[in-house]
This record gives structure tokens, C-alpha cells and sequence, in this order.
């Protein structure tokens, strides 16, 4: 059972990310006794899916297309991110804690994968670049439209 599981979701994830990816959003649900995990993604042709992953089953949604418009827009907002970076812990004055679930909002810059903003142990992360939030909220509109 554990070898189906683990080549279903090998021949989906295969499939999610058979296009190179714009955006990518990521959530782990943190500890406990049922793991999931869910990764949203924008591919380079607009089509917006979702891989979800829970205890013993693995499925995939697929959420939408967007125009090829909104995709050169998106282009666009990712081209302003800088390649380097640096998250800022804007919850650092805060306690943080281990077992919290995670999430992590990554580009994909000319092939560069670049986290842009982040949510671990209780602690919000983001860049410094203007784009960060806008792409936030869009990402998890896209993420609230998959369930």
C-alpha cells in the first residue's frame, strides 16, 4: 500500500511540476498525527493546479487557467523580485514555536527559484521587494478558489 501511495504521488507531482512553474505556493501542515501537505502552482502556459497530499491519499485539483495576459502580468510583477533576496523575520520581537504548520510563497525568475515569503514557527517572513505582497494575496486567492 505505502509503494502506491509513494508512485501516485510521484506520477502526480511529475505532472504538477512538467511545467516549469511562476509561482509557487506551498503549505505543510506542521506536527501531528495526520501530515498533508499542498502545493499550488502557476505554470508558465497560466494553468493553476493543486497537489494535495493527506495521511494515505493523493490528489490533484486543477483550479484554472489564467489568460495569456494575466500571465505576461505576472511576468512581469515576478521580474521585479531581486534575485537575492534576503527574508526579513517581520514577527522577530515575537516567541516562536516548533510545531506550527508551515508555508513557504516561491518564483521561478528566468529558471531561479527564489522564496519571496515564508511562515514557519510562528514567524512571518517576506522580502523587501514591492511585489512580495501582492503575489502573497494572490497566491492564496488561488489556494482558497482550489478547495
Amino acid at each position: 500500500m505505502k509503494l502506491l501511495i509513494l508512485l501516485s504521488t510521484i506520477a502526480l507531482s511529475s505532472e504538477v511540476m512538467s511545467a516549469e512553474f511562476l509561482l509557487k505556493f506551498t503549505q505543510g501542515s506542521g506536527f501531528g498525527p495526520f501530515v498533508s501537505r499542498s502545493d499550488l502552482t502557476v505554470a508558465e502556459d497560466g494553468t493553476i493546479s493543486k497537489f494535495i497530499s493527506q495521511a494515505r491519499s493523493v490528489k490533484m485539483v486543477k483550479v484554472g487557467k489564467l489568460s495569456s495576459t494575466a500571465v505576461a502580468t505576472l511576468k512581469d510583477k515576478i521580474e521585479t523580485i531581486a534575485d537575492n533576496g534576503k527574508l526579513i523575520n517581520l514577527d522577530a520581537q515575537k516567541p516562536g514555536c516548533m510545531d506550527a504548520p508551515s508555508t513557504s510563497l516561491i518564483v521561478n525568475k528566468g529558471g531561479k527559484e527564489i522564496t519571496i515569503a515564508a511562515w514557519r514557527n510562528c514567524q512571518r517572513f517576506q522580502t523587501n521587494d514591492l511585489e512580495t505582497k501582492s503575489l502573497s494575496s494572490l497566491a492564496q486567492s488561488f489556494d482558497y478558489l482550489a478547495e
